[in-house]
């Protein structure tokens, strides 16, 4: 009796570890996966951000920003110039051109300076319009990529023309840092970050799920396309 017992509770033992390993080895692919997926659509979102301010940037300043830093600064203290014309008489002779009114002093063209961060939260806002709540590009760290102290690097890029180009690349390894975070998240309760434990620990390690996994890259070429996925040319 004795015998079946022990027989019974070591099947029943075996059969549980079974079911934790085949439950692991289903749950930890498809984390990664997830964490991979979430983390690269945070870059794309930051760099969303990075490439309307930029554009406001040259056309302001005549030339890309070659730091971030310049796009921190130029966040929180530019403006951006918009031109419109007023008429300056209530009549205008017939038969005058816009061009002739304009040098008759019928028109002037005046200028309003805008804050960036008010233009920024208006082109956003545009581009907003079809995404997900979850997946809304806002300015908020935009300097940082996701999960790291790192800021973003701009490399100002060199082509057969003479048309100023730039780009940004996030390495795999930069993109996945600290993967701890999102597979056992501090915020969590403890039996959250219990099973987290169980199920993801040394996930950031497991080479077998970075195979396929590239960087991202806005703007022109500075990596090869294999090593990258392309987000975005620099738009003149």
């Amino acid at each position: 009796m004795k015998n079946k017992v022990l027989v019974s509770t070591l099947l029943i033992v075996i059969a549980l570890i079974f079911v934790f390993l085949t439950t692991k080895s289903i749950l930890r692919p498809k984390k990664f996966a997830d964490v991979y997926t979430a983390r690269r659509e945070m870059n794309i979102n930051r760099l969303t951000a990075i490439a309307e301010l930029q554009k406001l940037y040259k056309k302001e300043n005549g030339e890309y920003a070659a730091k971030i830093e310049d796009l921190e600064d130029f966040y929180a203290n530019g403006h951006f110039t918009v031109t419109s014309t007023r008429r300056t008489s209530d009549t205008i002779p017939e038969g005058l051109s816009m061009e002739e009114a304009e040098k008759q002093g019928y028109y002037e063209t005046v200028e309003i300076k805008v804050p960036i961060k008010e233009k920024m939260e208006e082109t956003l806002a545009e581009l907003n319009k079809k995404r997900d709540y979850s997946d809304y590009v806002k300015m908020e760290d935009f300097q940082y990529i996701p999960y790291n102290d790192q800021k973003y690097k701009i490399e100002i890029c060199t082509t057969d023309s003479t048309v100023q180009k730039f780009a940004i690349y996030v390495p795999v390894d930069v993109m996945l840092n600290d993967l701890q975070k999102s597979t056992i998240p501090a915020e969590k309760g403890f039996i959250s970050r219990g099973l987290g434990k169980i199920f993801y620990n040394g996930l950031e390690n497991d080479m077998r799920e970075r195979r396929n996994c590239v960087g991202v890259q806005l703007g022109d070429t500075v990596k090869p396309s294999i090593e990258v996925v392309d987000y975005g040319k620099t738009e003149e």
